[in-house]
């Protein structure tokens, strides 16, 4: 198995774990966490879901095509609370704005 430093070598963008570089930074491709509202990246977050709401999110989640920078969203009954998710790669991260792109370059 290459090392990250032997995938550099070989001009490779991506790092052994799935790491990418931006503007001569390395950057881990790792879960992030967003505050929607405030776009602060949080750390942590426990997710209540109601059992119809559960079942949408996994139906969702396999369908999702990360080489299209596809997200859905996951909303309660009244519309007043949302999940949105992405799946989020080193080839794929030019589909989000630069607010976000600027999130996960920052952690």
């Amino acid at each position: 198995m290459e090392t990250f430093v032997q995938r550099r070598a070989h001009g490779q963008e991506t790092g052994a774990n799935g790491g990418m570089y931006h503007q001569n930074r390395y950057l881990e491709v790792k879960m992030r966490i967003i505050n929607n509202k405030s776009k602060r990246s949080l750390d942590s977050i426990l997710l209540m879901l109601t059992p119809s709401e559960a079942i949408e999110l996994l139906s969702k989640l396999k369908s999702i095509n990360p080489d299209t920078g596809d997200h859905f969203h996951v909303s309660d009954l009244e519309f007043s609370r949302e999940i949105t998710v992405s799946i989020y790669t080193d080839k794929n991260l030019h589909f989000f704005s630069g607010e976000i792109r600027k999130i996960i370059q920052a952690n």
